[in-house]
């Protein structure tokens, strides 16, 4: 009857479903995969459009160019993207930065106030509901840093900006703290902990309150997955800090999918991203994790709606920080995590850069591959510089360029140059010119990938094992002090070469003090103050985000040494070569594991667990039940690891026993 229908959840209503990308690409020809990709990127995009209310125009930023240029060959890719020196010269870079600057200084102060100009088009059926269900909430992790929570019927009230679940007598509330959640927050929506702008909670009400009865609802059936991002427009916030993340928490939540790699989870699912912002030209990642258009907080406040509330039948409400490796200075000056006891590790990072370059219908190294027993080509002739260990597709030298700021004015010059000492072609990779799949082709096929210090570096994680990753800082920048792409390559199991290249020649810099204030300019200080800025020569460690000496400095262009430049690549090229073998041959997945053994106890008491302490590190492991051994990966082959046990008997732990040793 229809009072029971409202009572206990929405009418179900018979809707045709069009999906907008397969599961998984077929194995056919690259060409005929990108040219579907090209297909699919067009639905999306008008997808969107109709969704954000937006123009072709102003949507050609936001996705990848759905053209031909899609299935040219990657030496016409390359050759698309090289742009002349006149061309570049013709600009008054500075004049252009400045407006630039200033476009992303409105931006970022820009909070929401984008309004529909019609109804969004991609929406649920809107129903009135008698009484809205019960709601009930299953949370995991035992503080707000590492909490994500699942929710049964989570509802959005448009005109409080609230969260809020429909509490009853027979709802469920498993592991949400009832101390302090109001005042320390439940969960982040975010990977970046500790940061306010992340904190989330939702709110309890009675489904049996007059105002919330006979109520408009918009009730979403689809599974969602709910988060925020930190800075919409920067490619390496987006990777590391939500797409890399978000993958393992699908992978942990979102079922479905296969034992391959290749289809780690279904993606049958929705993605909500709850900031103020839409969709920028560096959203394209997100759209590979779901079927579905994506979907943003100006969905749940749609114009002439106002009144209708938002309920999802099952959100997922949190982010995953298991990929996570770098901070970006909010509370100390920028590092890696590392140094706060965080270890990541980089087969995680490579498995998401693996399973999207499948997605693109690209091939996968042998080193990539992770079936049990691989079978190896053999290996060309020796050659006087180990290059017999190159990987033959990796053929190219990338120079990452830039066309507003931190620009290499000698880029022409640089290309030329190496290409005549290093005989590999030199390509440039420009973000303004290449959509996020060309990027990851051309990538693909590097051997050396050469830029400035800046976020489009974060897309080495694509490149093949071995790459040799040049990042270059402009001068009185000290690379030490900015390395989230050293530490990117340095993760156990990246296998990227990492070499830094610092600018110590003050007459090969342009600075720009005339320009905004967050691209690098001082009009803003006083006159004594832009003294010292400009003859400060190293800039001083700092906190996010707004040092007038680190802007300064970082925005300055640059003349590369190129001597310097071909020193620093043959050095990390030799590095590379002398691992290759071993990236070449080895099985990545395969670990060293501790099984230490033991006898249960003389006594004949009862034990309901044996807990394990490793000498010297102080991590413990717990065994399943009362079995006698545990196992412990990634302890070096051929070495004697030193451990105690204790005993769990009648809920009661023991002390730790004697000392015992094990072979690994």
């Amino acid at each position: 009857m229809l009072i029971g229908q409202f009572a206990f959840g929405p009418r179900i209503v018979e809707k045709k479903t069009v999906p907008m990308r397969q599961t998984v690409l077929e194995q056919v020809p690259e060409s005929a995969q990108l040219e579907r990709i090209v297909r699919e990127q067009q639905l999306l995009l008008k997808s969107l459009q109709k969704e954000q209310g937006i123009s072709d125009a102003q949507s050609s930023g936001y996705f990848a160019k759905g053209s031909q240029e899609h299935l040219k060959s990657g030496e016409q890719v390359q050759e698309a993207v090289k742009i002349e020196g006149s061309q570049v010269d013709a600009k008054n870079p500075a004049q252009e930065d400045a407006k630039q600057g200033d476009a992303l200084v409105a931006m970022s102060q820009h909070k929401n106030e984008h309004k529909n100009e019609e109804d969004l088009k991609d929406s649920s059926p809107i129903y009135t509901h008698r009484i809205l269900p019960m709601s009930s909430a299953w949370c995991y992790g035992d503080k707000r840093q590492n909490r994500v929570c699942k929710f049964r019927n989570l509802c959005y009230h448009a005109e409080h900006d609230q969260w809020f679940i429909l509490k009853t007598n027979r709802s469920v509330q498993h592991n949400v703290p009832l101390k302090n959640r109001y005042r320390e927050s439940l969960l982040e929506l975010g990977s970046v902990t500790n940061h306010s702008v992340f904190y989330w909670n939702y709110v309890e009400a009675s489904p049996f309150e007059p105002s919330l009865q006979n109520v408009q609802v918009r009730y979403e059936e689809e599974t969602y997955f709910i988060f925020r991002r930190l800075h919409p427009r920067n490619i390496m916030h987006n990777l590391h800090d939500d797409v890399l993340t978000m993958y393992h928490l699908m992978k942990e939540y979102a079922g479905g999918g296969s034992y391959k790699h290749s289809q780690p989870f279904s993606l049958d699912h929705r993605l909500m991203i709850i900031d103020d912002y839409l969709a920028t030209d560096s959203t394209r990642p997100f759209q590979y994790l779901s079927n579905k258009p994506l979907r943003f907080k100006r969905y749940l406040k749609q114009k002439g709606h106002e009144n209708v509330l938002t309920c999802f039948r099952e959100a997922i409400v949190g982010q995953s920080k298991l990929t996570t490796w770098y901070q970006y200075g909010f509370k100390d000056p920028q590092g890696p995590l590392s140094a706060y006891g965080k270890e990541t590790n980089g087969l995680h990072v490579r498995e998401v850069a693996e399973w999207l370059i499948g997605r693109l219908g690209l091939p996968l190294g042998d080193d990539e591959r992770y079936e049990p027993i691989k079978i190896h080509q053999p290996l060309p002739p020796a050659k006087p510089d180990n290059s017999q260990y190159d990987f033959p597709e990796t053929n190219l030298i990338v120079i990452m360029s830039r066309r507003q700021n931190r620009l290499i004015l000698n880029e022409d010059d640089l290309a030329k140059k190496l290409e005549a000492h290093f005989h590999m072609k030199t390509v440039f990779l420009r973000n303004e010119d290449m959509s996020f799949e060309e990027q990851i082709k051309m990538l693909r096929k590097a051997r050396v990938v050469i830029g400035m210090h800046g976020s489009i570096l974060v897309m080495a994680i694509f490149c093949r094992r071995g790459t040799v990753l040049v990042e270059m800082y402009p001068f009185a920048v000290p690379g030490d002090h900015y390395t989230p792409y050293r530490t990117m390559s340095e993760l156990p199991g990246m296998n990227l070469v990492y070499r830094a290249w610092e600018n110590k020649h003050e007459d090969a810099t342009v600075a720009h003090p005339d320009r905004s204030m967050l691209m690098g300019g001082l009009k803003h200080l006083p006159k004594e103050e832009q003294e010292k800025v400009k003859t400060t020569l190293t800039v001083p460690q700092h906190k996010c985000c707004t040092s007038p000496y680190w802007l300064y400095r970082i925005y300055q262009d640059t003349i590369v040494n190129i001597p310097e430049m071909i020193d620093t690549i043959t050095d990390g090229l030799q590095d590379s070569r002398s691992r290759l073998k071993e990236y070449r041959e080895k099985q990545w997945e395969d670990a060293n594991l501790m099984i230490p053994v033991w006898d249960m106890p003389w006594t004949g008491i009862r034990v309901e667990q044996f807990k394990v302490v490793i000498q010297g590190s102080g991590k413990e492991y717990v065994t399943m039940g009362n079995a006698t051994s545990v196992a412990i990966k990634d302890f070096p082959s051929n070495s004697t690891v030193k451990f105690f046990v204790a005993i769990k008997s009648n809920g009661i732990w023991g002390e730790w026993g004697s000392m015992g040793e094990c072979p690994v």
